[in-house]
């Protein structure tokens, strides 16, 4: 019995080993057992991944390069429409890139800049954008303030200079004696009592415990530090011992009474060892006008947020005056003075800290502004709420428990979900559910368990090239990108696999673009280069195309004694060898010419099942492959199922060597039989292709009443 099947779908991509015995379900129907170098389109096709395009090896010299450092970051940073750049970080620099092009380094100890990150720290850096100022975060330094200044050339990296440093208590095990150096002057309605209001000095004497004061400047020290006590504020001035420190009163204290070793606070980042509470943020973001830190070395679970309007001010009150009113009498004269009580009071615009609440250390790891705050914890996600948020209106909970894996990635926002990698090795989308009121964490690599291997970064491509398409791009410790293809609205979400010759390190999206950091083996030499996934229609990788000049030769020195492929003039031209220099001839001359790596495109479908009426499956009987009707759109390869498919033209005397283009129906002759075939479409030449479908004609050894 002759049956036909027809795959019009393929937006459900590459599907785990688990799913081969669900011919039941749509997922089946529309998915693949292998889908290497294609790209997943929402309209239901595949269409061949452009390849990527050399951009630099590294800036820093001329010709030929070792390339990027091994451990390098790819950064974005957005100004606006046509300023958006491509950041480079290698250790204790940056690279700034626009336009493809190299604008400038910015390195530590240069011109005052201060680039702390090593190779060890670079991985686990946050960083949080507003405007034309980038700030970076780690837990041990001091948080850095990029600039970018007038031109596309002008940066700068300065250490942050706080307004007011955020105060914490951690968990002190040593109280404080409290004496107030002088006393309210005569004619003061505390006159004789110890003067703590603003401008006093005052003695800080630890009592108990091991905590000590340090006498260096902050942040190596305690001196300039401020400190909360008594209901006010100060600034220490002065360290004389490890037990004796005088602070200046800035905001008047209630009194001079004794404090136990929870009733104070100091600043909550420093250089201080973890023995006295310190360390710096672990994340940052911007959110409803204030700068947010998530975490510290010492601190991991507290948020920290700045002031309303004033990012780099944290101090917990907003300064108020009272006017008080004294009346005295003397020799039956009374009079009436006005004294001034400088205090501290908290306002909707205040700063403020807040802590999570949890069974167990939920150490901070990234922030994310939307409408409210998502905080993305070692034990799970977290919402932070208030419309708007202020001291006295904040609401954090926990939402979900998966938590997110501790590396390089940033969470990435895709419509309303942020997408980030858990600890099980998963792609979740946290997001709203409005069917059960709350947030959930939904599994995307599910069905395509395996696509994940080890991911460390990922990046939100929108509307690439000409597909209308939405991609998240995850770099896999194997070397490959997995790439999701996600369309919510048209029930979109595939997986297929990236490889090059080569392993990619890192990846980013700048201006609708994916830019990856690609370690390739030349000349037997690892190099790391900076390339894009370009929407040109050139299907090598590494390449350089010139598309003005004509040309009789081609020069890649970042491709050194290796043998790429060409196309000169939109035909395919023979293997060239390129020399030492990266130097190697063409057999003509010719005005249009790409020259790259090669790379190959591979589909593979399920195992074919065929349905008889509405009950019948027939799954481990021989099944005859006869013929398949392939749908295609702008294909200029393709090999279906071992049938190289035919696109030249002919004329009286000769075939055209310039491949045609072809949109429409192509009829496949196929062979083959077993009882668990598949499908495969491949392209292994530097040409494009699309399919957007398929039916396949079987013949099965079933009777017309289904009898077998």
């Amino acid at each position: 019995m002759t049956l036909k099947q027809t795959q019009f779908l393929f937006t459900k991509g590459e599907v785990g080993p688990y799913m081969e015995a669900r011919a039941d379900t749509n997922i089946y129907k529309a998915g693949l057992r292998t889908c290497k170098n294609w790209l997943i389109l929402p309209q239901g096709g595949v269409k061949r991944r452009p390849g990527f395009e050399f951009i630099d090896d590294h800036p820093e010299t001329t010709g030929p390069d070792t390339g990027f450092h091994a451990n390098s970051r790819l950064l974005s940073f957005n100004f606006g429409n046509e300023q958006e750049y491509v950041l480079v970080f290698e250790p204790n620099k940056f690279h700034v890139y626009k336009d493809d092009l190299y604008q400038v380094t910015v390195t530590n100890g240069a011109s005052s800049n201060v680039c702390p990150w090593d190779a060890t720290t670079i991985s686990s850096i946050r960083f949080a954008q507003s405007l034309d100022t980038m700030i970076i975060c780690h837990e041990d330094f001091r948080p850095v303030k990029i600039v970018r200044g007038a031109s596309h050339t002008a940066w700068t990296a300065r250490n942050l200079d706080f307004d007011y440093v955020p105060l914490a208590n951690f968990s002190f095990d040593s109280g404080i004696t409290v004496t107030a150096v002088g006393t309210y002057a005569t004619g003061h309605s505390m006159a004789g009592e110890p003067n703590v209001a603003f401008g006093a000095n005052v003695k800080l004497e630890l009592s108990g415990g091991t905590y000590q004061w340090t006498n260096s400047s902050w942040p190596a020290g305690h001196v300039n530090m401020h400190i909360q006590l008594n209901g006010g504020l100060a600034k220490i001035h002065q360290v004389d011992s490890t037990s004796i420190a005088y602070c200046t009163v800035e905001e008047e204290l209630v009194n001079a009474d004794n404090v136990l070793n929870d009733e104070w606070d100091v600043d909550a980042f420093s250089d201080l060892s973890a023995t006295y509470g310190g360390g710096w943020p672990r994340s940052v973001t911007f959110h409803q006008n204030r700068l947010i830190f998530g975490g510290s070395r010492d601190k991991p679970s507290t948020i920290f947020g700045s002031q309303s309007a004033s990012y780099y001010n944290f101090k917990p009150t907003t300064k108020s005056v009272e006017l008080e009113k004294i009346t005295t009498s003397s020799s039956g004269t009374s009079s009436i003075e006005i004294e001034e009580h400088i205090k501290g009071a908290i306002t909707d615009d205040a700063g403020f800290s807040f802590t999570m609440a949890s069974d167990e250390i939920s150490i901070i790891y990234h922030l994310m502004s939307v409408q409210q705050l998502y905080i993305f914890a070692s034990s799970g996600e977290w919402l932070m709420e208030g419309n708007p948020v202020t001291p006295i209106n904040v609401s954090i909970s926990k939402q979900t428990n998966y938590g997110i894996m501790d590396n390089q990635h940033k969470p990435a926002l895709v419509d309303t979900e942020a997408m980030f990698l858990s600890n099980n090795t998963e792609l979740r989308a946290f997001a709203y559910n409005y069917n059960t009121d709350g947030y959930q964490a939904k599994n995307y690599s599910l069905i395509s368990h395996h696509i994940l291997s080890n991911p460390y970064d990922l990046c939100y491509v929108r509307s690439f090239a000409d597909t209308n398409s939405n991609y998240v791009f995850v770099v896999n410790g194997t070397g490959n990108l997995a790439c999701m293809s996600i369309n919510v609205e048209k029930d979109v979400l595939g997986w297929s696999r990236i490889e090059t010759t080569g392993t990619f390190k890192a990846c980013v999206e700048v201006d609708e673009t994916l830019y990856v950091l690609v370690k390739r083996t030349i000349n037997s030499s690892d190099r790391i280069y900076l390339e894009k996934m370009s929407n040109r229609e050139f299907y090598v990788d590494s390449y350089l195309a010139d598309e003005s000049s004509s040309q009789t030769s081609i020069t890649l020195d970042h491709l050194p004694s290796t043998t790429v492929r060409v196309m000169a003039d939109q035909s395919v031209h023979s293997n060239v060898a390129l020399n030492g220099s990266g130097v190697g001839s063409l057999s003509a001359t010719y005005t249009n010419v790409a020259a790259g790596l090669h790379y190959d495109s591979a589909i593979e479908t399920l195992p074919a099942t065929v349905i008889v009426g509405q009950t019948y499956s027939q799954r481990g009987e021989s099944i005859i492959k006869k013929r398949a009707d392939v749908i295609l759109n702008n294909t200029q390869s393709l090999v279906f199922d071992t049938y190289d498919v035919g696109f030249e033209t002919f004329n009286s005397t000769t075939i055209n060597s310039t491949p045609t283009t072809y949109t429409g129906t192509k009829v496949v002759y196929l062979n083959g039989s077993g009882p668990d075939i598949t499908i495969t479409a491949n392209v292994n030449e530097p040409l494009k292709a699309t399919i957007l479908g398929a039916t396949i004609e079987y013949k099965v050894p079933i009777t017309t009443a289904g009898d077998i």
